[in-house]
């Protein structure tokens, strides 16, 4: 290839990039004046968006008064909406002296309520964010006591499965008539099981867990901002907090998504790990099992556990490997023969303008990317925005989906083709504290000429400091 052939291509990309460069810019700042628009006592611009035109002028003749309710830790963000108008939000502490639990979050809502003036019984719904529950397709569902049982059984111990217990434990303030939603819990149950296939005999992905409302909602203002349908778009979007996904959104659905925990660098959990590093370091005993599942799982990882730097450090190094890692797991969504219409970049950590430029900055598509400078998160107007588009439907209502085994469900139902089983042996349980998993499950140490016996193993843990289960316990 001569000198003028390179020379075209390189310009030809460069103009490229400018021109996405320019529109993202563009999209971006429409993305920002809805967002500006959000304040207490006004018309979310964001929830409007959602909405639509027909509906959104039912939502403000109607002024159905909805609450949302999304937990995190230590606290749960509460916000109150009159049709389409945000009338109040807050961050509700937990209550000091009390365990955390659905209980008192409601308890703390409920003195909230009495602090702001607000009543209960005007409600027509709350809408809850739905947690790691079981994968389920799209939609917006009632809640239901059997919703209680799958948070407790599943795989992730976190703050935003309390949302539905709260909502429920606020059920008999609202009143009999009050409709208790969520919509997109962070188990997605539309991916095809092509994508949960590892090249393991032994691993794949046990189900897909990602921020689906917020990647939703974001992709869906963006079709508008584009004046096109989502339907008719192929968008990638990621959401980038305390956990981190993405999803390549097409046809309207998570055609490819990746998941929390371990795929993306986030703020409170590890990005892509080096999985050799990692073997290498279980199996000689150098690293125990519980501080990595902490870093990915418990919140001891991401860009928190990089504060110790120093402001320069984490300038120079510690964006950079965000940018690094998080790029490259966008831009392996677009690993399709389609082309990416559109990259649209939410959630608080972005709020960081050094990270979201070199984000933006790496990101190499010949597609616009979109940051709103107030990226936030958008899952509370998500939720909003389903629970009027069902208040006004009706009985739209999705019923949860029974379970193939035992559970509620229907006798011979077929198990989904998007949720094959993760491996041939029992994972290890991500709620058990350190020091209590089990014995089964702890890395042996690999010698010259073969495994280590039981005796080597004991021998190894008293190197190490450690203590077996029960002489800990005692």
């Amino acid at each position: 290839m001569d000198d003028a052939t390179l020379n075209n291509l390189a310009e030809l990309r460069a103009s490229i990039r400018a021109s996405a460069t320019r529109l993202g810019e563009e999209l971006g700042g429409r993305l920002d004046k809805l967002s500006a628009s959000r304040n207490v006592g006004s018309q979310d611009g964001i929830l409007l968006a959602l909405l639509g035109s027909d509906l959104a002028q039912v939502a403000r003749r109607t002024g159905w008064n909805s609450l949302v309710i999304r937990t995190e830790a230590g606290a749960t963000i509460a916000s109150v909406y009159g049709g389409s108008r945000l009338l109040a939000e807050a961050t509700v502490p937990n209550l000091d002296g009390l365990p955390d639990d659905s209980a008192s979050r409601a308890e703390a809502v409920r003195g909230w309520f009495a602090e702001r003036g607000l009543r209960f019984t005007e409600l027509s719904g709350i809408a809850a964010a739905g947690g790691f529950m079981s994968a389920v397709p799209h939609g917006t569902y009632r809640l239901c006591d059997a919703m209680l049982g799958d948070l407790e059984r599943c795989a992730f111990a976190h703050p935003a499965n309390l949302a539905v217990p709260t909502a429920l434990a606020l059920a008999a303030d609202a009143g009999a008539d009050a409709v208790l939603t969520t919509s997109d819990p962070r188990s997605c149950g539309d991916v095809d099981a092509a994508h949960l296939l590892a090249l393991s005999p032994h691993l794949r992905w046990r189900s897909v867990s990602a921020h689906v409302a917020s990647l939703r909602a974001a992709a869906t203002v963006l079709a508008g901002a584009l004046g096109a349908p989502l339907a008719d778009l192929r968008i990638i979007a990621a959401h980038f907090g305390r956990e981190s996904s993405a999803a390549r959104i097409c046809g309207g659905r998570l055609e490819r998504v990746v998941p929390c925990f371990g795929t993306l660098p986030a703020g409170a959990s590890s990005g892509p790990l080096p999985v050799a590093e990692l073997l290498l370091g279980l199996s000689g005993r150098f690293l125990r099992l519980e501080e990595i599942c902490a870093e990915v799982f418990s919140g001891a990882g991401g860009l928190d556990a990089m504060t110790g730097a120093s402001h320069a450090d984490r300038a120079d190094l510690v964006a950079s490997a965000f940018a690094r890692d998080a790029a490259g797991g966008l831009m392996a969504l677009a690993a399709d023969s389609a082309p990416v219409d559109a990259v649209v970049l939410t959630g608080e950590l972005l709020d960081d303008a050094a990270l979201a430029a070199a984000l933006v900055d790496r990101i190499s598509l010949g597609a616009p990317v979109v940051h709103p400078r107030a990226a936030g998160d958008q899952r509370p107007v998500r939720r909003a925005a389903a629970r009027l588009r069902r208040a006004r439907g009706g009985g739209g209502l999705r019923r949860r989906p029974r379970s193939p085994r035992g559970g509620p469900g229907r006798a011979g139902a077929r198990p989904r083709r998007s949720a094959p089983p993760i491996c041939s042996r029992p994972a290890v349980r991500c709620r058990l504290a350190p020091g209590e998993l089990d014995e089964r499950h702890r890395p042996r140490r690999i010698r010259e000429g073969g495994r280590g016996a039981a005796g080597d193993r004991d021998r190894g843990r008293g190197q190490r400091g450690g203590a077996p289960r029960s002489e800990a316990r005692q």
